[in-house]
């Protein structure tokens, strides 16, 4: 019982968190959420999703040392397998920002679904391209593709927002 006591505890006391870290009473968050995706919008303006694509393929190429072969065969596959992801990750950034305060609790759960097909849907996603891509790679030379893909947008994403204005960035 306790157990279960304390679950319910943490749950209401991130909701209020959550509930009261929207906006104060003179609205201050809502004008910093908008001041952020001010920032954000001036910084993808002039972004090149083609260079920034090339950018990535140049660093798998060397890191992950991928043979012509490979990469002509790889690479295509895994940005389709991201393409196919980032559209089921649109998808379900929609579903999440649908106002509720109108709909019954069907047409919630009926969204809350929705979100848990998505997500399930780009494993199942991962887990077709992954196949099809270890039947031309090694298994320890994917894991390698994967941790350098990662490393890329997680570098690239630190030297825009760090770094908007340089010369490099696929801006």
């Amino acid at each position: 019982m306790t157990h279960k006591l304390r679950l319910l505890f943490l749950a209401f006391t991130l909701s209020v968190a959550y509930a009261f870290g929207q906006t104060d009473a003179n609205g201050n968050n809502a004008q910093n959420c908008q001041d952020h995706k001010d920032k954000f919008h001036g910084l993808h303006k002039n972004f090149s999703p083609q260079k920034y694509e090339q950018q990535k393929q140049e660093f798998l190429i060397k890191e992950v040392q991928l043979t012509p072969a490979e990469a002509n065969t790889i690479l295509p596959l895994l940005m389709e397998q991201k393409k196919l992801q980032r559209e089921n990750d649109k998808k379900i950034r929609e579903l999440r920002q649908l106002p509720t305060e109108n709909l019954d609790n069907n047409q919630v759960m009926k969204i809350i679904k929705d979100i848990s097909n998505l997500k399930n849907n780009n494993l199942k996603i991962e887990q077709d391209y992954q196949t099809k891509m270890l039947k031309t790679i090694s298994s320890s030379k994917y894991l390698h593709l994967i941790r350098a893909d990662f490393q890329f947008d997680r570098e690239m994403l630190h030297k825009i927002m760090v770094h908007p204005n340089k010369k490099d960035n696929p801006t």
